[in-house]
């Protein structure tokens, strides 16, 4: 069994009066119990923006909106690669190193454990 989920969703954007109902939530993105069986662990989370992937151990996740907190994070793009599809080509390239960094779910293709 595979650990890796793919999420590519592309919401609508809210309307006026559907921002205005009573007790409307946000829906979530990310399934919440795959990333709780995650927590501490090293992840991989390749985003949809421009090749780009973050690698660091999962600290926390929104519980409204699935969105991720990573610490000792490394930040890599990947350079020739197919863009928009789910196997990355070419060479991957560090860009930076950072304590810690907060994902928004709504950029997150793919996210496996390290």
């Amino acid at each position: 069994m595979s650990g890796n989920v793919k999420f590519n969703v592309v919401a609508p954007a809210p309307t006026p009066a559907a921002a205005k109902k009573a007790g409307e939530k946000p829906q979530p993105i990310l399934p919440h119990e795959f990333l709780l069986s995650l927590y501490g662990r090293r992840v991989i989370v390749l985003l949809s923006y421009q090749n780009h992937e973050l690698e660091g151990r999962l600290t926390a996740v929104d519980a409204d909106k699935g969105d991720l907190f990573l610490e000792d994070v490394v930040h890599f793009v990947w350079s020739h690669g197919g863009f928009g599809s789910t196997v990355r080509e070419g060479a991957r390239t560090e860009l930076r190193r950072c304590g810690s960094a907060m994902v928004n779910s709504r950029y997150i293709e793919v996210i496996t454990p390290a």
